[in-house]
């Protein structure tokens, strides 16, 4: 059912930083001195893979990483940007501090595990918490501290917004108190992690409702014939001359349209209410934007180090099945040049069976598997007899994360799983 991949190797392509500023005094724009926000207590580093460290400090200032034995310096550039790879490091469940420093500041991070990180990214399927599944709500009885996950927050409006806090994307054991991990990923980790024997750290990266051209940058959907489109979509916004206050606004009517939609849809009183004008596609603040989810939520955490990536997206692309191979092929291709391996194993998550869909979903899932079967290191994990006739999230959910676990058990870790034939 997957193509058979071969192994992540340690690939280091140069990647562009940028930083959108203001015109305000130059003292203003330095920035301060930091880690990503990503690298924060609890965070699971990756195991056997150079990793990724990155952060801000005033252009041209030193800064030292040391962890595990190993110290690393990087040069803060122009932009006040530096950033460093540690050599691979061994599977560690020993708690441990990550420190950076200049000269006069310095940054701690406690508690950091080295084990196996996976992207789990995608739409309203791969954000549905573990509590919708009977068994995701029995699990969070209790705290697995062998799973620790982050999410990256629903979020949309780049580059009028500030990036992520430490604190919206805090690292966690899975439990009572940190319960947000999506049910496909949970399960996924819940099969993966006695099976590997080491930590599992999932970083969840998914908005509902979206399709895949909200996960791309502009640059890579201008280069395929499907995308170009967007091209006359922002040029069109640019004329109309709105800015932030006139974005946000545009939103917020929606919101506030659809609100009173579906209060009459509940109790079915006086007239029935005129259809939401959607925001128009071009508004960076529309999570239905193409690129807008790329910029506002994917940038927060490339290039942190992972061993692949779960992918579960295609309702909003599925009335497209034809076009949806290119978009698919392409995206595959960015992720893992963003992530800096080559051959990153990515797989990919069936549509279910969904009673109004099955006019036209068969195509698409057709076209998911024209990907894996064209695409090197990628896999597709069966769902289409866990759907429901009424549901487009169908709750049983806790199959297709097992069946995801079975794919990089056999593929990924060359651990034999029967259940995955």
């Amino acid at each position: 059912m997957r193509n058979r991949p071969i192994k992540p190797g340690n690939w280091i392509v140069a990647v562009l930083f940028t930083l959108s500023v203001s015109v305000v005094p130059a003292e203003d724009r330095i920035p301060s001195f930091g880690v990503a926000s990503i690298f924060n207590d609890g965070a699971v580093l990756q195991c056997e893979m150079r990793v990724n460290v990155w952060g801000t400090a005033k252009p041209g200032e030193t800064v030292t990483v040391v962890f595990s034995g190993q110290r690393k310096s990087a040069v803060a550039s122009e932009g006040g940007r530096w950033r460093l790879v540690l050599d691979p490091l061994k599977v560690s469940s020993e708690p441990k501090l990550l420190t950076a420093s200049t000269e006069k500041q310095k940054a701690e991070i406690r508690n950091v595990v080295v084990g196996e990180v996976w992207l789990a990214t995608g739409q309203s399927n791969m954000v549905q918490p573990a509590r919708v599944t009977e068994e995701g709500r029995e699990a969070l009885k209790t705290v697995h501290p062998k799973i620790h996950f982050a999410r990256v927050p629903l979020r949309a409006g780049a580059p009028h917004i500030s990036p992520c806090t430490k604190e919206e994307l805090a690292w966690g054991e899975f439990g009572p108190q940190h319960n947000q991990l999506a049910a496909v990923a949970f399960h996924f980790a819940e099969e993966l992690q006695p099976k590997v024997k080491r930590h599992v750290g999932i970083i969840q990266c998914s908005y509902g409702g979206t399709a895949i051209q909200s996960w791309m940058p502009e640059d890579l959907l201008l280069s395929i014939p499907c995308g170009k489109w967007i091209k006359g979509m922002f040029e069109n916004e640019r004329k109309r001359g709105y800015g932030v206050d006139e974005w946000k606004k545009e939103i917020a009517d929606y919101n506030a349209a659809t609100a009173v939609e579906r209060e009459w849809a509940i109790k079915k009183q006086g007239e029935k209410p005129p259809q939401p004008k959607r925001p128009r596609q071009g508004n960076p603040f529309y999570n239905k934007t193409p690129t807008t989810l790329y910029e506002s939520m994917t940038k927060e955490i490339i290039p942190y180090t992972v061993r692949g990536v779960l992918w579960y997206q295609g309702e909003a692309n599925a009335a497209r099945p034809d076009e949806y191979v290119e978009l698919l092929s392409a995206h595959i291709g960015r992720v893992r040049q963003d992530f800096e391996n080559a051959e990153l194993p990515f797989y990919i998550v069936q549509l279910s069976a969904w009673g109004p869909g099955e006019k036209y979903w068969p195509a698409f899932r057709d076209a998911q598997a024209k990907v894996r079967d064209s695409v090197k290191n990628t896999g597709l994990a069966l769902s289409l007899d866990k759907g429901n006739r009424t549901n487009i999230h169908p709750p049983d959910k806790k199959p297709v994360g097992q069946r995801l676990a079975y794919l990089a058990l056999n593929d990924t870790y060359d651990i034999e799983t029967p259940l995955a034939r």
